[in-house]
């Protein structure tokens, strides 16, 4: 861990992922807080099990960093038994299933080949977070400073300033 940081993005779920990946890649000093042990937020966490809808029924419209997660997912080739083949959905794109043990190593894999840092197990302090540029977060009921540049809320709600 260094001592200071350009970005620090909070929340290791998809959109923190590749804030964090995007920023780290652009050639920012990057670090990524997650408060659970992995990546993957909800999709992992409670075991959510599908992306998307990532089309308009008719148009492919994801790319990016989201892209990426989508084809590494797909080179194991997960496919349930359970997809509904509705006419307003391509399949293989719209509502992919997932196992969330293989999105935690796709996600895992994103972010060490970007360069950023992590830290897990750890919670920001909101109004600290957000006004300041400053992440303060409890690991383990002890507290750390750790200034930045620039802030990244991607913890999936709302942060009262």
């Amino acid at each position: 861990m260094k001592e200071k940081y350009d970005v620090i993005v909070a929340g290791g779920g998809p959109a923190g992922v590749a804030a964090a990946v995007a920023a780290s890649r652009s050639g920012c000093n990057t670090l990524l807080i997650e408060q659970e042990a992995y990546f993957g937020g909800m999709a992992t966490l409670a075991s959510v099990p599908a992306f998307g809808p990532f089309t308009n029924g008719e148009q492919d419209l994801i790319g990016g960093i989201g892209r990426e997660i989508l084809e590494e997912l797909k080179k194991d080739g997960y496919k349930s038994p359970f997809y509904d083949r509705k006419p307003d959905r391509i399949e293989g794109i719209d509502w992919y299933p997932i196992d969330p043990e293989h999105l935690k190593r796709v996600m895992d894999d994103l972010v060490t080949d970007s360069g950023c840092d992590v830290l897990f197990h750890t919670i920001p302090i909101p109004s600290i977070f957000m006004r300041q540029c400053l992440m303060r977060a409890q690991k383990m009921r002890n507290y750390i400073k750790i200034p930045s540049t620039g802030t990244v809320n991607a913890m999936g709600f709302h942060i009262a300033v």
